[in-house]
């Protein structure tokens, strides 16, 4: 009986060490963003992160899913989108027409959007009340990177409480860091 007390024991333990490991964070926040024509608009975000980690090597958090709500200038109803992807640009091109280009973080983004190795982006124009996907070579020319790209620097390693409102300078500034990759600071590869 003493056995199937400790072995009850251990799996419990166990299961209390595993569900410690695991886990899900979500920040929320306000940011001012910067359009083609120079307004300045404040759109809601959201990004879920989820706890990842190798024994010994400690544990950290990765990017997982992102929410935007957007009142965009000549539409009277705010437009959302939600995906397994970072949003990187959102704009109105000079036709009128919202386009939003996001960057793959995960292995599971790659593989929901079927995005090959070696592509950074997903691209996305919004039609009919709803984002449609198009191809890279679609997406605008002229439209830049507008949205914060160092999400986690800010939320998770400077620890930045969700509710936040981000403004522009502080997105200048995280976001001209010489570690951020260049394919989040102006787009390339857009073929």
């Amino acid at each position: 009986m003493t056995a199937h007390i400790f072995r009850a024991f251990l799996i419990l333990a166990v299961l209390a060490v595993l569900s410690a490991c695991s886990g899900k964070k979500r920040v929320d926040w306000k940011e001012e963003v910067l359009l083609k024509d120079g307004s300045v608009i404040v759109i809601e975000r959201s990004q879920e992160y989820r706890r990842a980690g190798e024994p010994g090597a400690g544990s950290g958090w990765l990017f997982d899913y992102a929410r935007l709500k957007a009142q965009l200038p000549g539409y009277s109803e705010a437009i959302l989108w939600e995906g397994s992807v970072q949003p990187l640009v959102l704009d109105i091109h000079k036709s009128g027409q919202p386009y939003l280009l996001a960057t793959i973080q995960t292995y599971r983004g790659r593989e929901n959007y079927g995005v090959s190795e070696g592509t950074w982006y997903v691209g996305f124009t919004h039609e009919a009340g709803k984002w449609v996907r198009i191809s890279l070579n679609q997406f605008p020319r002229d439209l830049r990177p507008n949205l914060l790209a160092s999400t986690g620097e800010l939320f998770i390693t400077q620890r930045e409480p969700s509710g936040s409102l981000v403004r522009l300078n502080t997105k200048q500034q995280l976001d001209s860091r010489p570690t951020l990759p260049e394919y989040y600071k102006k787009l390339v590869n857009l073929k």
